[in-house]
């Protein structure tokens, strides 16, 4: 795992201080003697950061898990609980960082720019607010970085994209409009209590809602289980009483420990009735290639209460465990064995088909009819939902489930979904929106885009009180709220939604369609956050506020820049990877783009979120209602 390590100045006294990183370019203590690092992202998972670096610190990264950062034991801004985050999100390439004028300053090779952020304390350790301090053109490549006490900088640029030896290198002198301060940051709160610990108070600081505390909490414990063996049977007194903690960050000090008959924990946590607790099992099995419990990992695959979180983890596990003995098997692989056993629970199967890509040839037509003719309701959803992603072919299946009276709502809606858009099954749309209660809402949606002649105008005038009419024939409704006016649009969502009807529009093609940037239990893009857990970290009105306003408080990692190219064209994405002759962007669409970089005119990183504005005024009242009710649902 790549670590930090210190030592004293003759290599005497090597200890490893922090773990979890990827490439950590630059490193200073400021004032107050804090510790400060850049690093640079993954190959899929951006952004850079800018990490406070603590004793025992975990911050997420490791390398046996592949360099796109998008492995589900990865971390890359403390989503484990025993895991740091990051101060927060810094330019491409942070190759140096300095302290200067309270803050630090930080250079991006990549983005052609010095940034200043200004840190202010948040429990213990920082929030940071960044200012481009200086922005070049493509060929200024700012690399190395110093100040004088005066506050004069000195600034070496490689003047090159490319990471062979150029020879057109140069050095800048920057100097202060003003004299820049020399004090330090305000402190954060101490850590020093946490790390003094000898004894299982730690078991209740592990439930600590300061990420800081929890690392150095878990930190200490490993410690403490590894040096102190007389108090191992204190910590299991502790376990067994039902001490109030966290069972995820005691799996990770285990984990740290080189107690190794406390690996017997890891077979118990497989059996908790959280999926979180068994998703941190999991990680620690998987991590130490602990072979002695495959059989329970592969017991998981059929276990009534499985989720999606589990099964995940489960299949990450097995695959590493599989490694070098030839029982290694692709995720793929293990999801269609599941799937086709008709012996196995329904649940569980429907789950597998749910979790298999959307563009596996293994989902022929055939199986998909035997799928939707099975006896079990989510099975039959499970697989309609997986005819709404797949290709053409299976538009007719759908058109037949959708028109099939002896079917239940649920099915014909979720098969109307995938008609969203399709000229060629107007007719039966317009059939359902006039003649189908039930079914109206689903069938005006997936008529968005669809060319109306006036004969299906006249035909929808029979219920032009419907908000999903007007959408069709172009009227704004009146009540709209204008985007500023968040009172107003907590008033238009007020109500009980429909959590059903918000998952298809969620992953509607023409309306809502959040599915084209946001994950949701493994199904969707990754342009934008996964909200699969959302329920989680948002409040009602939080969320309704993102939906509302997406760029009021855009996410390190999800700005967006416009790249203006020389042949005219002009490209918006989320810069993903940028360095020698190309860079690397992920569209609004999900789908990931190159640009030569000798052939950008200039690119601007913008403050707006590349989630569209106006979404909501795309959606009627109930609609909104109805896709809150699915985010936030338990």
């Amino acid at each position: 795992r790549p670590s930090i390590y210190h030592c004293r100045l003759d290599g005497s006294k090597l200890r490893r201080v922090a773990t979890g990183v990827w490439n950590p370019f630059g490193m200073c203590v400021d004032g107050n003697g804090s510790v400060f690092a850049t690093d640079n992202d993954p190959d899929s998972s951006p952004p850079c950061r800018l990490l406070h670096v603590i004793e025992g610190g975990d911050y997420g990264f490791e390398f046996r898990y592949g360099r796109s950062g998008l492995h589900p034991f990865l971390s890359w801004n403390g989503e484990a609980a025993w895991t740091v985050p990051m101060v927060t999100g810094t330019g491409e390439a942070p190759c140096e960082i300095i302290p200067y004028d309270g803050g630090l300053l930080v250079v991006s090779w990549a983005d052609n720019r010095l940034e200043q952020y200004t840190l202010r304390p948040k429990g213990t350790s920082y929030s940071a607010e960044r200012e481009i301090v200086v922005s070049g053109t493509m060929g200024f490549r700012p690399v190395g970085l110093a100040a004088t006490k005066d506050g004069t900088l000195y600034v070496s640029d490689w003047a090159s994209a490319s990471y062979e030896l150029p020879g057109t290198g140069r050095i800048w002198r920057l100097r202060p409009k003003t004299r820049p301060s020399t004090a330090a940051p305000p402190p954060c709160e101490d850590l020093s209590g946490v790390y003094a610990a000898n004894d299982m108070s730690l078991m209740n600081i592990l439930q600590a809602a300061d990420p800081f505390v929890r690392a150095a909490a878990t930190h200490r414990l490993g410690q403490i289980l590894s040096e102190k063996p007389e108090q191992r049977g204190a910590f299991e007194e502790s376990l067994a009483s039902g001490v109030d903690t966290d069972i995820r960050c005691v799996i990770a000090a285990l984990h740290r420990s080189d107690w190794r008959e406390g690996r017997k924990y890891a077979g118990r946590f497989l059996k908790s009735q959280s999926g979180e607790v068994r998703f941190a099992a999991l990680k620690w099995i998987a991590d130490e290639r602990l072979k002695e419990f495959r059989p329970q990992v592969e017991q998981l695959l059929s276990d009534p209460e499985l989720t999606p979180e589990v099964l995940t983890g489960a299949l990450a596990a097995l695959e590493r465990l599989g490694e070098g003995d030839g029982r290694a098997r692709s995720r793929e692989a293990v999801l269609m064995e599941k799937l086709q056993d008709e012996k196995g629970r329904p649940r569980q199967r429907a789950l597998a088909l749910r979790m298999m890509p959307a563009d596996s040839e293994e989902l022929n037509l055939p199986l998909l009819r035997r799928l939707v003719d099975s006896t079990d309701l989510e099975l039959r959803l499970a697989a309609v939902q997986a005819m709404r992603t797949a290709p053409d072919d299976r538009m007719e299946l759908l058109a037949e489930i959708a028109a099939d009276e002896r079917r239940s709502a649920q099915i014909r809606a979720e098969a109307i979904a995938g008609l969203a858009g399709s000229s060629d099954h107007k007719e039966l749309l317009l059939r359902l929106a006039v003649g189908n209660e039930k079914l109206r809402g689903d069938a005006l949606r997936s008529l968005v885009d669809v060319p109306l002649t006036a004969g299906d105008r006249e035909a929808l005038a029979a219920i032009k009180d419907e908000p999903g009419v007007a959408r069709l024939l172009g009227e704004k409704p009146a009540d709209l709220p204008p985007l500023d006016d968040l009172a107003a649009w907590r008033r238009r969502a007020e109500g009980t939604g429909n959590a059903g009807a918000g998952e298809r529009i969620f992953f509607h093609a023409k309306v809502g369609y959040c599915a084209r940037c946001h994950r949701f239990e493994g199904r969707g893009n990754q342009v934008g956050p996964d909200l699969t857990f959302i329920h989680r970290s948002a409040s009602r009105d939080s969320l309704l506020q993102s939906i509302v306003q997406p760029s009021r408080d855009v996410g390190p990692g999800f700005r967006s820049w416009n790249i203006r190219m020389e042949d005219g064209r002009t490209l918006t994405g989320i810069s993903l990877r940028k360095g020698s002759g190309t860079e690397d962007y992920l569209g609004s669409d999900g789908r990931e783009f190159s640009v030569a970089t000798d052939e950008i005119e200039s690119r601007q990183e913008v403050p707006t979120s590349i989630m569209p504005e106006g979404l909501p005024h795309q959606l009627t009242a109930e609609e909104l209602r109805d896709l809150l009710a699915f985010l936030l649902r338990q």
